[in-house]
């Protein structure tokens, strides 16, 4: 196998202080929107540990000449623990652990008051998903989470942000003192209930500076808008990744549908009391008139919604999560098309169908690796999709 990894750690001014290409294990989880982490073990006889300080950074870089993939870095670590073993039998070993750069969104809130503007998006703004990203990200951990912008604490970092395009639907609401992190998550899935999806991603830039990109940021290599005359590019401008057996790079695959905990019918219950209790009904009406039994409602607390849209936003929400549908799930391995030089994480591409031929459109949401590195180095790969 010609698959090569090496790991740099990096100081605060980002310098590389040192660099293993003789680790003896390293383990790295790359997820879309969220925090990863990784787990690298060092022979703790190696003097270079002792370099490794307080959240120095952890590169991994990878090569494959054998599919024309040059030195790429594919994720960015901090190094936040360590454990220092010695064994009975003489041998020792240095192991850090450490999230990925989603930490910096990870560890902060939005730590302004209730009812100021840094806190909350006006209902008549209509400001896109992407806008209120990029805001609530600069105001929390850019250069305007200061004290003096009205926040509670100083919490300004090395970040820049990425071109905002104002994509997305528009969003209304107020988050005041929610967890950074897990109100862009919520802005994202918002996105991708109102079919305009936006992600994120905080990404090293070098220079021990981060930047935050929101948006479209990740490339359509769907199978849409590929016709004969489009000199094998689909409607975006890219050549299509397909899974399929027939290309040999699907390893299994199965097909469910399951209806057992399906919900097609929706109560919200909002804000009053009694007979003045705001509430609104979403429903699946397909799913609905598939029996004379089918309808399955769920009654769910929005007091936290005071507008008509918000309500029916919530139960839409709730009835898409609860959605019975044909699901195609898959193993996906190197075959027509290779990871890290056809795609990569957070892509769009599409799966076809074994038996029915079908197409379905599905996002990278996730990617293990696992390096054997004492010896040669072994990789194992396993690529996560979502269901949508």
């Amino acid at each position: 196998m010609t698959v090569r990894y090496r790991v740099d750690i990096e100081d605060h001014s980002g310098v590389t202080v040192a660099s293993f290409k003789d680790f003896l294990s390293l383990d790295v989880e790359i997820k879309i929107a969220d925090k990863g982490d990784y787990q690298l073990s060092l022979s703790g006889f190696d003097e270079r540990v002792g370099l490794i300080e307080d959240d120095y950074l952890v590169r991994v870089w990878m090569t494959d000449p054998a599919y024309n993939i040059p030195w790429a870095n594919v994720f960015t670590g901090i190094h936040k623990t360590m454990v220092d073993s010695f064994f009975s039998n003489g041998r020792k070993t240095w192991v850090s652990y450490g999230p990925a750069c989603e930490e910096i969104l990870d560890k902060e809130y939005i730590a302004y008051s209730s009812g100021v503007s840094q806190s909350k998006i006006e209902p008549m703004a209509g400001t896109p998903v992407s806008t209120v990203m990029h805001r609530f990200v600069r105001e929390n951990v850019g250069d305007l989470a200061t004290v003096a912008n009205g926040r509670f604490y100083d919490g300004v970092n090395p970040v820049v942000l990425g071109i905002d395009l104002g994509q997305g639907p528009s969003w209304t609401g107020s988050r005041a003192q929610k967890p950074l992190l897990g109100v862009l998550q919520e802005l994202r899935q918002y996105s991708i209930e109102q079919g305009d999806q936006v992600d994120f991603e905080m990404r090293y830039v070098g220079g021990y500076q981060f930047e935050f990109r929101g948006g479209k940021i990740f490339a359509d290599r769907t199978a849409n808008g590929l016709t004969a005359s489009s000199n094998g590019l689909n409607g975006a401008g890219n050549a299509p990744v397909i899974f399929a057996p027939q290309y040999g790079n699907v390893s299994s695959a199965t097909r469910s549908k399951s209806r057992y905990t399906e919900t097609n019918l929706v109560v919200a219950l909002g804000q009053g009391v009694g007979e003045k209790r705001q509430y609104a009904v979403v429903k699946n009406p397909g799913s609905i008139a598939a029996s004379p039994i089918a309808q399955r409602a769920v009654m769910m607390n929005a007091t936290n919604q005071r507008l008509a849209e918000e309500l029916i936003a919530v139960g839409v929400a709730r009835l898409d999560e609860n959605r019975a549908e044909e699901k195609y799930r898959f193993e996906a391995r190197r075959g027509a098309q290779v990871l890290w030089r056809d795609y990569f994480p957070g892509d769009f591409v599409t799966v076809e169908d074994f038996r029915t031929g079908q197409r379905y459109d599905r996002q990278l949401v996730g990617v293990s690796l696992k390096v054997d590195g004492d010896g040669e180095q072994i990789e194992n790969v396993r690529m996560r999709f979502d269901d949508a």
